[in-house]
């Protein structure tokens, strides 16, 4: 045997088995959305960097973090009650998805922007929000997360790494968002 021919070969073996393991079926994270995808719903693709740590009290007390959701796609909904936009989105559009993609792994969080339990929990219940409510009521993760409007949303894959945001509503459950959903939630 010539010299280096046994280190190709375990080099060849090597590879060989990476590629099989790239190429099975895994539950890891899904496919990238197309950027027709997020220009769809004029989502703006961030870098995929690790997202903010994120762990805030419920309207309940308990506390919910973002490593807690790890292995689901995470939509972080900023909103305020005074927020006409948000009014209209959160009871609608952003209930109707997190219902319709619960079972497929997608975690919405409504991350009120520094209002009070006595302030959220009466508008939450006129409005029949089921979304889990987080409260930032010092703003620190509102600021971590670089939030200066309402409604905005940022969206993290499964690996806890951030994928786009937006500002403003958006379509999040007809063709267009589907589309996206379907993506992200193979």
């Amino acid at each position: 045997m010539r010299p280096g021919r046994r280190a190709g070969t375990t080099l060849g073996a090597a590879l060989l088995a990476a590629g099989l393991l790239f190429a099975a079926p895994s539950a890891g994270p899904a496919a990238d959305p197309t950027p027709e995808a997020f220009a769809a719903l004029q989502l703006v693709a961030t870098p995929r960097t690790a997202a903010p740590p994120l762990a805030l009290s419920d309207l309940d007390g308990r506390s919910v973090s973002l490593a807690s959701l790890r292995g689901d796609v995470v939509l972080l909904y900023f909103w305020a009650t005074w927020c006409p936009y948000c009014e209209k989105e959160l009871p609608t559009t952003v209930e109707q998805l997190a219902r319709r993609y619960r079972d497929r792994r997608l975690s919405v969080l409504a991350v009120n922007i520094e209002e009070g339990r006595g302030k959220v929990l009466p508008w939450i219940r006129r409005h029949g929000v089921t979304v889990p409510v987080l409260l930032d009521v010092d703003g620190d993760v509102t600021s971590e997360y670089r939030v200066t409007a309402t409604p905005t949303a940022v969206l993290i894959d499964r690996e806890g790494k951030m994928l786009a945001r937006a500002v403003g509503t958006r379509p999040w459950t007809d063709d267009r968002g589907r589309a996206l959903w379907d993506t992200l939630l193979k």
